[in-house]
């Protein structure tokens, strides 16, 4: 691999990833990182202040991934955003990030990783049915769909040679419409 082939930062990010897939992540040390990156402790501080820094910004940079394909299937409007695309499109981007997104979901569940991904699912569901907002339990209604999206991404991720990609799509849009028009 090699730092020349990457940016410091994509090295040490995907280093962090290789080392967290193996390791307890409270194991896991700036020292550990560099010399398998390999760069020196002073550059990595350079950039990070500490091993969560690397983890929250992988974090950070998943979501917006995910975020960035809301935006450009809507056009900026996301109450008119078809979702059956805007799934497929997220699957091809957990295909790409399948690693990371792996790691933080199935191998060391990172909840503050779960908990940005829920955030984001129902900022978009606000977005989308503002409307909703004043029904009963929307807290409740909202969460309730960002966690069955993600855990039917985990099943997937867990479990690739069971599930039929297209109908996994099909079964997340479903479960989507039809939960919005029972509110």
């Amino acid at each position: 691999m090699g730092v020349k082939n990457l940016t410091i930062k994509e090295a040490i990010k995907k280093e962090f990833i290789q080392i967290y897939s193996k390791k307890e992540y409270s194991c896991i040390t700036v020292k550990e990182v560099c010399i398998n990156t390999p760069v020196a402790r002073t550059t990595f501080y350079s950039y990070y202040q500490n091993i969560d820094d690397v983890k929250n910004e992988i974090e950070n940079d998943l979501i917006a991934g995910i975020t960035q394909i809301a935006l450009n299937i809507s056009n900026g409007n996301i109450q008119t955003m078809d979702f059956s695309i805007f799934i497929s499109h997220t699957m091809q981007y957990i295909k790409q990030n399948w690693k990371e997104i792996y790691v933080f979901l199935i191998i060391q569940p990172n909840v503050r990783f779960i908990s940005k991904w829920k955030d984001a699912i129902k900022k978009h569901f606000l977005l989308r049915f503002p409307e909703k907002n004043s029904i009963p339990n929307y807290e409740l209604i909202s969460e309730t769909i960002a966690s069955g999206v993600i855990g039917a991404y985990s099943y997937w991720l867990k479990n690739p040679e069971k599930v039929d990609v297209d109908k996994l799509n099909e079964i997340v849009v479903s479960i989507l419409d039809s939960t919005i028009h029972s509110l």
